[in-house]
């Protein structure tokens, strides 16, 4: 099956066709002719349910709102990989969704503006994070990294220069044993 050129594909397109084809004559035959609409609406609503269930990994790109934000916290539970680099369009509101995502690993946020203190303490509740990048992310503060000695399951780090003190630093590297890595740029 082929989209055309202006458009991009949907994702019944990009299947192939000796997956797409069975799957059809499947719901044919279940359903017969007349309510085959209506069946395929549920196959999708089923082929996304375990798609937002299984989803590790996201990276977002600028652009992105608090709400679609909010509801992708929402839709993803098994989420443990989020990249957003240079994401400017999210405010506090949407960063803090972010804390939500218990099963988050890793969290790459560089260069991101809106990134406070407050996105920081929502943020604080994520046990099983171990790597959080806050690179180019200027609006932190030694208060907003107090908020991260809760993750103790830390172990790198990435901040800015200068956004931080030497005596913040060390107190939040008491504070996290498994902390190794604090890198500054």
């Amino acid at each position: 099956m082929q989209g055309t050129t202006d458009t991009p594909l949907s994702p019944c397109e990009r299947l192939p066709d000796e997956v797409l084809l069975p799957l059809l004559e499947l719901v044919m035959l279940r359903y017969g002719q007349k309510r085959w609409c209506g069946a395929l609406r549920g196959v999708r609503r089923q082929w996304r349910a375990v798609h937002d269930g299984t989803c590790t990994r996201l990276q977002l790109r600028n652009g992105v709102t608090d709400e679609v934000m909010h509801t992708l916290c929402e839709r993803l539970p098994a989420l443990t990989d989020l990249s957003m680099i240079e994401v400017k369009s999210l405010t506090e509101d949407g960063l803090r969704a972010v804390g939500g995502l218990t099963t988050l690993i890793e969290l790459y946020l560089p260069r991101c503006s809106n990134v406070t203190d407050a996105v920081l303490r929502a943020l604080s509740g994520l046990p099983a994070l171990t790597e959080l990048n806050l690179n180019g992310c200027t609006d932190v503060t030694n208060v907003g990294l107090q908020h991260l000695t809760s993750l103790a399951a830390l172990t790198k780090l990435w901040l800015s220069y200068g956004i931080f003190t030497e005596a913040g630093r060390d107190a939040l590297s008491d504070a996290l044993p498994a902390l190794r890595v604090i890198s500054s740029f």
